[in-house]
């Protein structure tokens, strides 16, 4: 099993530091690519320290303890500053966000450092330092667990509030990615919780982990690094604007950008909507801006000359549709006529879906399914077979 664990070990590094140098090469690096690169600097420390512990690489051990020991208190808030970066802009970020981090720093300053110092120079053992060492780690544990499921927790609101806003008003980004990342670290932690409270009730593990629950949770680890890493390099900035937003999320700087006395929404009559609708349909028969992968409610309303929440209104009340949803079904459409047009034969099924507007492979072939009930490829062959 130690062959296992050392191999995970390095494997871990070897990613981490490689996704370290993806991010490093990249020029103009934005604001989520500078958090991502704290999250995986911390990561590649841990992993580091983990593979001193068990080669007994003692000045290597020292110099990562602290990272590793405060590696809960750091990184939770991190994943959630990062996932928050990439949907909004918002100025003087880390003037408030440092604030989350105050219970790593004082984590840090009352329990490891202390224990540092005394491993290293013998110091005698403050009281409160030496109950905690009697209790055991399953208190630590037990309160690290709950951290970090609270602030996954806050992680998915946040994904929740932004992934309403972009089905209303943008077009192709895939942020599925997203909540695959948080409900998986949720998982893993929710499992070490699980074996934890198991081991302090029974006072042995459970029988069919045999002493692997580490193995397995490190390997937990491993892809969940991986898959943020691949995505989150390759991940487009998203911004939305402003006026977009709903309430407030809590800890957040968009409470600061909304007046005390807002100016309410306009309402538009039935009349105003139906007197868009010929408009509307010239200008997808004739422009077919459905085409334009970056398209988004705003590029929209400018082609019909009108302002944003007017064709917001016109989609959602008159139409009875979600902006998200009427391009993604034009955009099916156009994929389905290509596939019966043999001028397209020359183009594979992935070039259609980019001739047609989609982004991705991903969510091509996830909206292609939800809008027909077949894969690409099965409608490509039943199309063939007629």
């Amino acid at each position: 099993m130690e062959l296992i664990l050392d191999f995970l070990l390095i494997g871990g590094i070897i990613i981490s530091f490689f996704i370290l140098m993806l991010i490093f090469k990249k020029e103009n690096k934005t604001r989520p690519e500078f958090i991502l690169s704290l999250f995986f600097i911390l990561i590649l420390l841990v992993f580091v320290h983990s593979y001193a512990q068990i080669h007994r690489i003692k000045w290597l051990f020292i110099l990562t303890y602290l990272p590793y020991e405060a590696l809960a208190w750091i990184a939770a808030p991190l994943l959630s500053l990062y996932i928050e970066s990439l949907f909004a802009k918002q100025k003087h970020f880390w003037r408030k966000k440092w604030t989350h981090f105050i219970p790593a720093i004082l984590f840090t300053a009352f329990f490891s450092l202390p224990i540092l110092i005394f491993w290293m120079s013998a110091a005698p053992k403050p009281p409160y330092i030496q109950q905690l060492i009697k209790w055991g780690e399953t208190p630590l544990v037990f309160l690290e667990s709950i951290y970090l499921i609270s602030y996954l927790s806050y992680s998915i609101q946040i994904y929740n509030r932004f992934k309403s806003l972009l089905k209303q008003s943008y077009s192709s980004y895939d942020i599925q990615w997203i909540a695959r990342l948080l409900w998986g670290a949720l998982l893993i932690t929710g499992i070490d919780l699980l074996t934890e409270f198991y081991l302090l009730l029974v006072g042995e593990e459970l029988t069919f982990l045999a002493g692997s629950d580490a193995y397995i949770t490190l390997a937990g680890i491993l892809f969940l690094i991986f898959h943020l890493g691949y995505y989150g390099i390759n991940q487009s900035k998203i911004l939305i604007p402003k006026h977009l937003y709903l309430p407030p999320l809590a800890h957040s700087e968009i409470n600061t950008d909304i007046p005390s006395n807002p100016v309410p929404s306009p309402s538009y009559s039935s009349e105003d909507l139906k007197g868009l609708e010929s408009d509307f349909l010239q200008l997808m028969q004739e422009e077919k801006p459905y085409l334009d992968e970056d398209l988004t409610l705003g590029k929209m309303a400018k082609l019909m000359k009108i302002s944003d929440k007017k064709l917001s209104a016109f989609l959602n009340q008159y139409l009875k549709i979600s902006f998200y949803d009427l391009v993604n079904q034009e955009r099916v459409k156009a994929v389905c006529d290509k596939i019966q047009d043999p001028t397209f034969n020359h183009l594979t099924l992935l070039g259609i879906a980019f001739e047609s507007g989609f982004k991705s492979k991903t969510s091509f072939n996830r909206i292609f399914k939800k809008e027909t009930g077949l894969s690409p490829s099965d409608y490509k062959k039943i199309h063939e077979k007629q």
